[in-house]
């Protein structure tokens, strides 16, 4: 190493940091300092070494300002998520210098961080702040954030219209009170109507629900990700949301949400996605314990790239099946009846609940009667080994054979044997009325 050329260590140090957090990156290149001499050098006239000021647990005011003095005048990387009793300390230590802050991470646990962010920033990227609250009296960096593209705010509460959230391309808003209360529904599409260039959005729906209005769908035709989060009691806004914003290219929904949300009414295919997702004739449902997940796939069925799919994590009750015949049922309404389905279920739970739903009957539109999702081609049903056959997967999915004889394939994967690799499928064989193994 000590043959390197100054530039060459310079830049194998610098790469090595960057695979670390913020966090982290300032604690280890104090310790590559103390190397050697020549690292030591090397390290303290670099100033890309020292960009990331931190409140880490050793950290003191005069650390801290050796740090930003040694970083000259790059852009900086400012966190601070440990003692709340030493915000003060640390912001007035930083804030002089907020005109080259590249990046700013604040963990505040309540306390009022506005008199330390109402400067200019003008290269200001990246914003996140936790546990806010942003007085009226002053406006977050006077306004000015001309460089701003990526914003995360969890329980922050605002005042007053926050400039902040103006042209972005990352947001994520969770936990959000305006003026002591959470915001209309109004205020999310006045915010959204702001970042017609937003290409991640993540939300929950603490939002206060308002009559119907007539307004078109905000139009987000860059976003490539979409997350909404439930609440444990939500309010009846998630419908509301969806049909708020349209993203014809959109390829990823995913939503998080707990066993109190399984009986709202919400078809997760809306106009928020139908237009990507209804590009291809076929979906893939995988239901697995705590996981929903559609896939989209091509004429070929090949799974395009990226593949348009909708993740649903779910908790707790979700096991039972319930959210699962939800999706379900938002799937045979949203896919066309020239679509294909597969459905892989891993948890054995929930299929006698999607077995009885398979085999109901519901009434069409020429008032005949039929079975639900008649798209569907394929069900298997994932299980482990079972030392004895017939298993309770066979009985329930022989059921649903006998009775749906328009699905052509119904499958049993199941693991080969304790401390054996690999897998045996066993199909249903209408001639035989049995599942039998396929040559």
């Amino acid at each position: 190493m000590s043959q390197l050329p100054i530039e060459l260590l310079t830049l194998t140090i610098l790469l090595s940091l960057n695979t670390l957090s913020h966090a982290r990156k300032i604690t280890r290149t104090e310790e590559l300092r103390l190397v050697n001499r020549a690292w030591k050098t090397t390290i303290d006239s670099t100033p890309l070494f020292w960009t990331c000021i931190t409140d880490k647990p050793s950290s003191s005011p005069e650390m801290i300002k050796s740090w930003i003095r040694k970083s000259g005048g790059a852009p900086l990387h400012i966190l601070f998520e440990k003692d709340p009793r030493s915000i003060e300390a640390f912001m007035s230590l930083v804030t002089p210098h907020i005109h080259r802050w590249r990046e700013l991470e604040i963990q505040g646990w309540g306390s009022n961080i506005s008199t330390y962010i109402n400067e200019p920033a003008p290269m200001l990227e990246s914003l996140v702040l936790y546990s806010v609250p942003l007085s009226s009296n002053e406006i977050p960096f006077s306004g000015t954030t001309p460089s701003l593209s990526s914003v995360t705010l969890g329980n922050v509460s605002f005042s007053q219209d926050p400039t902040i959230l103006r042209n972005l391309k990352n947001l994520s808003l969770r936990n959000i009170t305006y003026d002591q209360r959470s915001p209309p529904l109004s205020w999310l599409r006045g915010t959204l109507s702001a970042c017609p260039d937003l290409e991640q959005l993540e939300l929950d729906g603490r939002y206060i629900a308002e009559p119907p209005w007539a307004h078109q769908p905000v139009l987000l035709a860059k976003l490539s990700s979409f997350c909404l989060r439930g609440l444990q009691n939500p309010p009846d806004t998630t419908e509301a949301i969806f049909g708020m914003i349209t993203a014809p290219h959109l390829p990823l929904i995913r939503l998080a949400f707990d066993e109190h949300w399984a009986w709202r009414t919400m078809n997760i295919l809306s106009p928020l996605s139908t237009k990507r997702l209804l590009r291809y004739t076929g979906f893939c449902i995988s239901i697995h314990n705590w996981l929903i997940q559609i896939v989209t796939i091509t004429d070929g069925g090949e799974v395009p790239s990226p593949p348009p799919t909708v993740v649903v994590n779910l908790s707790s009750y979700a096991r039972m099946g319930g959210p699962a015949l939800k999706i379900l049922e938002d799937v045979g309404k949203a896919a066309p009846l020239s679509a294909t389905v597969d459905i892989v279920v891993t948890d054995p739970r929930s299929t006698r609940l999607i077995s009885n739903y398979l085999r109901s009957t519901v009434e069409e539109k020429d008032a005949s009667f039929g079975h639900p999702l008649p798209q569907l081609r394929t069900f298997q049903m994932n299980v482990g080994f079972q030392e004895n056959r017939p298993c309770e997967a066979e009985d329930l999915l022989s059921e649903l054979a006998q009775t749906r004889q328009d699905i052509p394939r119904i499958r049993i994967k199941m693991r080969k044997g304790s401390g054996v690799d690999g897998f045996d499928i066993f199909q249903w064989d209408r001639a035989s009325s049995s599942f039998v193994s396929p040559q």
